[in-house]
């Protein structure tokens, strides 16, 4: 008899810190807050919105942001999201980063991400260089008309690394 009201308990027990565990984890994960940037490039055949967003959160000591990519082709009424960044230092919009080559061909990059359209904005290729282990900070990217192109990055030592495309930055080499 005492078995079942000790099983009982036990798991009654168990919820109850899984419960409250999962309450705590929600309140003080971090979180997307307030707009305090936000920049819009016009290209030939479409936007790209930047947003940048305060880190909030019950407990972030040392708040970061938030940069939603996003892109609008001229022919339609709604975003379509590129890629959101997050960096834990907070910085301005880097608008020099986002660029056209053509009708066709757009690229933005940010901290380690890397993003390029070939078909007017209707499909993104993003490139992530941390999740490649390459380097680390994206410093700069020159595309030619014909795709072929170079990617400057460099550490937190401050080493730097350089990488080739030939296909404007769907893959680096």
């Amino acid at each position: 008899m005492k078995k079942p009201k000790l099983l009982i308990t036990v798991i009654t027990v168990t919820i109850g810190v899984f419960l409250l565990l999962f309450g705590i984890h929600q309140a003080v994960k971090p979180k997307k807050g307030a707009l305090f940037e936000s920049y819009i490039f016009e290209g030939s055949r479409l936007k790209i919105k930047v947003e940048s967003r305060h880190e909030n959160g019950l407990l972030v000591w040392l708040p970061g942001a938030y940069y939603d990519y996003e892109a609008k082709r001229n022919d339609s009424d709604s975003w379509q999201p590129i890629f959101t960044f997050y960096f834990d230092n907070p910085m301005k919009i880097p608008k020099e980063q986002i660029k056209e080559i053509n009708e066709k061909v757009s690229y933005v990059f940010i901290g380690w991400m890397y993003s390029v359209t070939t078909d007017g904005g209707k499909t993104w290729s993003t490139w992530d260089a941390d999740k490649k282990q390459q380097c680390g900070f994206i410093q700069s990217v020159e595309l030619g008309p014909e795709g072929q192109g170079t990617m400057n990055l460099y550490d937190r030592t401050g080493a730097t690394c350089q990488l080739y495309t030939t296909d404007f930055g769907k893959t680096w080499r």
